[in-house]
């Protein structure tokens, strides 16, 4: 009898292991990490080499701008990740900054110094912005920087932005 049961049961058994880990991981996933939505993303990069302009404000990185569309009846949470090479060139101490903008307003943080460099050779920094429930609408995303000194001819070549957006209710 019990050979005849012994599939059944290890299927039921099965069953019940699979779904019990599933609501387990469920419950282990932390409410920072919802809601639940359909991410998008979409990836910019250049590679000529760029300056500030010479104001000491901020000003568009040239070749990191990306148009996103939040769709009607929807939210988004934007997050934009950027990498850069750059150096200040003059031998001065120079502190870069960038920013993310998303729909004319900084995302958070509100900037960070991507670097503080008196050296000749280009160093690669990443920052990490985001800007949560967004409403629905089309949206510009870009990067901003700024120097604190233009006596280091701050430069940046190789450049990236990734834009997701997650949209939900």
């Amino acid at each position: 009898m019990f050979r005849k049961l012994r599939i059944p049961i290890v299927i039921v058994v099965t069953a019940l292991l699979t779904q019990a880990v599933g609501l387990a991981v469920q419950a282990a996933v932390p409410g920072a990490l919802r809601p639940p939505g359909t991410s998008r993303y979409a990836a910019v990069a250049a590679e000529d080499e760029v300056s500030i302009s010479g104001a000491l404000d901020w000003e568009d990185l040239p070749g990191m701008s990306q148009s996103i569309t939040i769709p009607t009846g929807k939210r988004g949470d934007v997050f934009v990740f950027f990498c850069g090479m750059s150096a200040s060139t003059g031998g001065a101490f120079t502190l870069m900054y960038v920013r993310a903008m998303v729909g004319g307003s900084s995302a958070a943080p509100s900037s960070l110094r991507l670097n503080s460099s008196s050296s000749y050779f280009e160093e690669a920094r990443c920052a990490g912005f985001h800007k949560l429930n967004i409403p629905a609408g089309a949206k510009a995303v870009h990067m901003e920087w700024m120097v604190n000194d233009l006596t280091g001819a701050p430069k940046m070549s190789v450049r990236n932005m990734i834009v997701i957006v997650n949209l939900h209710n």
